[in-house]
């Protein structure tokens, strides 16, 4: 059951980037340009899907330390593969 709530917790986090992504283009990239406003994003980025995740774990009911690096392996392959997708389709 972990398995099911660990692919819509990254649903979640996929759109808590997509609107992170989005307000940093519109809110920050004029202010500070797009060198420093991407550095700023990923700091703010990475607080976000760990605030995320740490509010879903209990939910998830992912218990062993093995089940948890799973989970961490899926995301990543799921978010590596939706940004190479993303960026096929925008080009």
């Amino acid at each position: 059951m972990p398995w099911a709530r660990a692919l819509a917790v990254w649903l979640l986090i996929a759109l808590v980037e997509i609107v992170h992504g989005s307000l940093r283009r519109i809110l920050l990239v004029p202010r500070v340009g797009e060198w420093r406003s991407a550095q700023i994003g990923a700091v703010v980025g990475a607080l976000l899907i760990l605030g995320v995740a740490l509010l879903a774990i209990r939910w998830m009911g992912a218990r062993s330390t093995g089940t948890l690096l799973g989970i961490g392996l899926l995301w990543l392959v799921l978010m590596l593969s939706f940004e190479f997708l993303a960026g096929r389709l925008q080009a």
